[in-house]
């Protein structure tokens, strides 16, 4: 029997976790905290682990890579590793090791499990784990494979038990920051009632997520238009500014690099300048410095435009031997955009002054993209009268003021305190999973199979072939579709159908997914294979037998199938069939 809540906020730069007691009557939702966390809704999204990956030694805010003892592990900037497909992570403090993502999530999703089972027996001591429902929240604008990967580290966390609804296992982040902001008193509900439709930006440290939402009037929600938004995050800026200024002027953008040059000269592969004498905590401790620096120039406000931060740079003197500091910023500023130009307030010590006109112009880059996504939207849903912005990058009010501007029509709402929608929200959605009525299919999802031949649909495309056992003709490398991109899917979306396998022993299944809706090869432009599976039916069955079962719930925030031989019995459940 479930007993509590737990909702986990998984962000790129921060985490947290709520929870509440299901047999609370007034439903109240605590918000968590880590060890040493005095203050804020979430603690930075990094991590220290032993050199075997088996303890934590850090977490969150005391994570500091000028505190690491030999052979500790110091990781973060993690989650956007998912959203480029990456299956490797290097740790900080390390540039020739590289360590499998799913083990580094699973660590920080088993720490953050156990501080919130601590939380919860602290008011309920009886409570065990297994009477807990987990809910982890995930951007809408992840594909199946990116749930997979972290479907796979949840469960390496043990964050499975005999009560979790796979299907609605995660929790959109642009959803359950919706429902938060329906339960929050500080936004103007006139916008928010039964019969309006508005859009939700949510804007995090990674991604930017946008969601049309329609509230009816039975109090859900029905998605109007599917989810779309991209790497929009506020970190985005920080790496910009590594790239497109550091980089540019000294030729080292992150830590490695200037770590693989720290070692090629220790090793003589490189000449030594003249009074090199530092360690590697030496650039550890310099380079955090300027990551900080970095990090503060984005709390900006309007008020700061034509203003500038000056950022000590003497690190990279140390690797230089006889490189004037001059010669390389009016380089940049020859080159650089208008009103990026660097000024000099110390050649002895390498002190750079940078404009936060920097700032502002990839914050309106950032701004640029987002508005597109949005007029996107609000060309084809032409009832939408307002704008939600959730998400800890919404607190930027130099982003906020810019997309207001560019959506004068549409009334902008705000929480008052952005960065707990999603994580409050989490808790909401695992106590009422079922709110949102409808979703959009964000793309066109099939599997092999060799269709009947169509001369209307197959024609001048597809290889035809006469099947023998059937007596008719095929195409070959049909894209079978259960599902098309903007296809309403509701949270009883069961697709049920049967088939027949060519091969005696086994039906062999490949799905694919596209942004086409009407695919006709799986082989075609634009289709991309996301998994298969192989059912084994044990012996050997005649054509008359070989008839299967394929159900498909997509319902949940999760794809959840089967595949089922009747004559064998045999069935293979495919909760997580998407491998990367």
């Amino acid at each position: 029997m479930q007993k509590a809540i737990v909702g986990i906020d998984f962000g790129t730069s921060g985490t947290g976790y709520a929870y509440s007691f299901i047999d609370d009557e007034n439903k109240n939702i605590e918000l968590g905290k880590f060890k040493g966390q005095n203050t804020g809704i979430k603690v930075p999204t990094e991590i220290i682990l032993d050199s075997k990956l088996q303890n934590v030694l850090s977490f969150g805010e005391k994570c500091s890579i000028n505190n690491l003892k030999e052979g500790d592990l110091y990781f973060k900037n993690i989650k956007m590793n998912i959203y480029y497909k990456n299956k490797y992570i290097r740790a900080e403090n390390y540039s020739n090791k590289s360590f499998l993502l799913i083990d580094i999530i699973a660590k920080i999703l088993e720490y953050v499990k156990e501080r919130a089972l601590h939380s919860v027996r602290e008011n309920r001591p009886n409570i065990n784990e297994d009477q807990i429902k987990w809910i982890v929240t995930v951007p809408s604008i992840w594909e199946l494979e990116q749930k997979s990967l972290m479907i796979s580290a949840c469960e390496k966390a043990g964050l499975f038990n005999q009560y979790t609804d796979r299907a609605n296992f995660f929790a959109l982040e642009p959803e359950v920051a919706s429902l938060y902001c329906l339960n929050d008193n500080s936004i103007d509900k006139n916008f928010l009632l039964p019969g309006k439709t508005y859009i939700v930006c949510d804007l995090g440290g990674g991604t930017g997520d946008i969601v049309t939402h329609f509230r009816t009037y039975d109090n859900k929600i029905q998605e109007k238009y599917q989810c779309t938004g991209g790497p929009y995050g506020s970190e985005e800026i920080e790496h910009k500014i590594f790239k497109d200024v550091i980089g540019k002027i000294f030729g080292y953008c992150d830590i490695h690099s200037l770590k693989e040059k720290f070692k090629r000269i220790q090793s003589g592969q490189d000449k030594k300048p003249e009074g090199f004498d530092i360690t590697e905590k030496f650039i550890n401790e310099q380079w955090e410095q300027i990551q900080k620096k970095i990090k503060d120039m984005k709390n900006i406000t309007e008020e700061q435009k034509d203003q500038a931060i000056d950022i000590n740079f003497q690190i990279f003197q140390d690797f230089e031997n006889g490189v004037s500091i001059n010669d390389l910023v009016d380089k940049f500023n020859k080159s650089c955009p208008e009103g990026w130009n660097i000024k000099i307030i110390s050649v002895k010590f390498w002190v750079l002054e940078l404009p936060y006109k920097i700032i502002f112009d990839l914050i309106e880059e950032h701004g640029q993209k987002i508005s597109n996504k949005i007029s996107e939207i609000y060309n084809k849903v032409k009832e939408v009268e307002s704008i939600l912005y959730v998400g800890g990058y919404c607190s930027n009010d130099v982003l906020i003021n810019y997309l207001k501007n560019k959506f004068p029509k549409l009334m902008p709402l705000k929480p008052s305190c952005p960065e707990k929608a999603v994580v409050i929200g989490a808790v909401l959605f695992g106590l009422n999973p079922y709110f949102i009525d409808i979703r959009k299919a964000t793309y066109t999802i099939g599997f092999n199979c060799d269709d009947i031949w169509d001369d209307k649909i197959h024609g001048g495309i597809g290889e035809k072939y006469f099947d023998h056992n059937f007596n008719i003709y095929k195409c070959k490398n049909s894209f079978h579709a259960f599902i098309r991109i903007g296809d309403d899917l509701s949270q009883s979306h069961d697709i049920e159908q049967s088939f027949i396998t060519m091969n005696s022993r086994t039906i062999n299944l490949k799905f694919f997914k596209s942004s086409k809706r009407n695919p006709v090869l799986y082989n075609e432009d634009g289709v991309q294979l996301i998994g298969d599976v192989q059912l084994d039916l044990g012996k050997d069955f005649p054509v008359n037998e070989r008839g299967f079962d394929l159900k498909l719930n997509f319902g949940g925030t999760f794809l959840v199938a089967s595949c089922k031989h009747p004559t064998s019995g045999r069935e293979i459940k495919l909760p997580i069939y998407f491998n990367n």
